[in-house]
């Protein structure tokens, strides 16, 4: 349902992964066992505490991602 939303959304080629909706219910007594240490930082600083609510909401929206430069179609989102 997104693909033509995205097609005409975006400059940047997306890729969209097909997938079973039944078949992923049926695998949900899967369980696996995820070791978190890999992961841990000690010099780790919060978003929070490094950027302002300003900067992260502008980062949710995608404003510092660097878009391919690309001239879009005119018409409505």
């Amino acid at each position: 349902m997104l693909k033509g939303f995205t097609r005409r959304r975006f400059a940047t080629e997306i890729y969209h992964l097909p997938f079973m909706v039944d078949t992923i219910r049926k695998l949900d007594h899967v369980d696996p066992m995820i070791d978190p240490s890999s992961a841990f930082s000690k010099n780790f600083k919060s978003i929070k505490d490094r950027e302002g609510w300003f900067r992260r909401l502008r980062g949710t929206l995608g404003a510092f991602i660097p878009w391919e430069v690309k001239k879009r179609k005119a018409g409505p989102l």
